[in-house]
């Protein structure tokens, strides 16, 4: 009997903690789940995590449903649900604070007298509320495993997250890999060691000496794209590591099935029955055409230039300029942009700050705006162009780094450095409409990649880096 091991040590932190999960615990979940449903039956597939000093294991068998992934995950390693837990309407309020808590009571209160009004004028129901307060239960009994126990020659641990956030680690995946095991690194960018300018703190410095540190036990590497990979290479051949590295590109799939760039099909009402879900400001978005940027609001993600663009729009009189949502969290060494949107009204109300948007909420962004922009400034992959596509969705994205491995030729591109670059791609979306039907024309007849595309590489394939 064969055994595999999908290390979640960074994603069961997020899920006990409440936190939300980030593009690379998704990129883990996904994965994970995918790959467990293409295992045969004489290998086992095993959750992996360290914790109190111990690195263990637990079985998985595969979620019913994408929608209960996070659940089934949560509960597999004994945690009582899925984090984070959405609370409907009270999203752009940070929890732990004075306004979450008020705000929170304020609709309990509301929820006990059955005033289904108070609930009806903040987009959502008070079966919806009742829901998503309604309490999970005890967390289950699971059955758990020193994975030194288990795991032998032949077997496998995957570490498809955050393999710098936990020091003691290492150590335990190092004698798994003396013992005979391999280990397989995905590494997501060295973003940290090319442009520590772009991360915050000592960041830098800890990633440099993880990834170094990560030469010891790593079987194999990983990359999520052909960029990745080149930077990688680069930095095994400055330390003479001759460790071989395999590129599998992540999907382009969206946040609600995952596998379709069809629309959903009409249904009386349909959407009403799609605003029900989402706050009332989302809701407003459809007063007029809107491009959307998904992602964190850091600096890295060029949003200043971006902002200076849509300023520079304006003032063509012959478009009309859409809004520009940008749906996200704040990020790091943003303040040029945050002190731009304080000073400029969110340039007179064009540009609208989505705190920390649902998948529901995300599905919504994606389906109904124009087009999807992203101007980051380098990417490890870029998660959200590939997102957009699957709603059909072209994109302004920037031309460096894996960008355009996502984007090939169904989407606009601009060099990010150049504001009036920025600006005169968006001017070609809006301005010409058939421009941008052609490229949807193409979406729609492009096969997309699939998260089950990408389980099936990750646990089979052999590619080369790209030179």
């Amino acid at each position: 009997m064969r055994h595999i091991f999908f290390d979640v040590s960074d994603l069961r932190g997020h899920l006990a903690g409440g936190h939300r999960i980030s593009g690379i615990q998704r990129v883990t979940l996904m994965v994970l789940d995918e790959a467990a449903r293409l295992i045969d039956g004489d290998t086992t597939v095993h959750l992996s995590y360290l914790r109190r000093g111990t690195y263990q294991s637990v079985a998985y068998t595969p979620a019913a449903s994408r929608g209960s992934l996070l659940d089934q995950v949560s509960r597999s390693l004994g945690l009582a649900t899925a984090a984070p837990v959405h609370v409907p309407s009270l999203e752009k309020y940070t929890p732990g604070t004075a306004k979450y808590a008020f705000h929170r009571g304020k609709r309990q209160i509301n929820a006990i007298i059955g005033n289904e009004a108070h609930f009806t004028r903040r987009g959502i129901t008070l079966s919806e509320w009742k829901g998503a307060m309604a309490p999970s239960g005890p967390a289950p009994k699971v059955t758990v495993t020193p994975v030194s126990d288990l795991a032998g020659p032949g077997d496998t641990v995957f570490v498809l997250g955050a393999f710098w956030a936990d020091p003691a680690l290492p150590g335990h995946l190092l004698r798994l890999r003396q013992a005979g095991v391999e280990v397989a690194t995905l590494v997501h960018d060295l973003i940290p060691i090319l442009f520590p300018q772009y991360v915050a703190g000592h960041h830098g410095q800890t990633f440099h000496a993880a990834l170094h540190g990560s030469l010891a036990y790593t079987s194999r590497y990983i990359a999520n794209s052909d960029c990745t990979a080149r930077d990688l290479q680069q930095f095994l051949e400055v330390h003479d590591a001759d460790t071989p590295v395999d590129t599998v590109p992540l999907a382009q799939t969206g946040l609600d099935d995952g596998s379709t760039t069809a629309p959903k099909p009409a249904t009386p009402y349909a959407l009403l029955q799609e605003t029900a879900r989402v706050r009332g400001e989302i809701k407003a978005l459809l007063k007029q055409p809107y491009a959307l940027y998904v992602g964190t609001w850091d600096i890295r993600k060029n949003l200043w230039r971006l902002a200076r663009a849509w300023d520079r729009l304006m003032a063509d009189r012959d478009i009309e300029v859409p809004k520009l949502v940008l749906a996200g969290a704040p990020g790091w060494g943003n303040d040029d942009f945050a002190r731009m949107m304080e000073a400029t009204g969110n340039l007179g109300g064009l540009i609208e700050l989505i705190h920390a948007p649902s998948d529901a909420e995300l599905d919504f962004l994606y389906r109904h705006c124009d087009f999807t922009v992203f101007p980051s400034l380098y990417e490890g992959w870029g998660l959200p162009v590939g997102e957009g596509l699957s709603y059909g969705k072209t994109a302004l994205a920037a031309e460096i780094s894996s960008i355009p491995e996502v984007g090939g030729d169904l989407v606009a591109y601009c060099d990010p450095t150049s504001v009036r670059s920025i600006a005169d791609t968006a001017r070609r979306l809006i301005a010409d409409p058939g421009a941008r039907r052609t490229l949807e024309s193409r979406i729609s007849q492009a096969r997309l990649r699939q998260w089950s595309d990408v389980a099936r590489d990750v646990l089979f394939s052999k590619q080369t880096v790209a030179t």
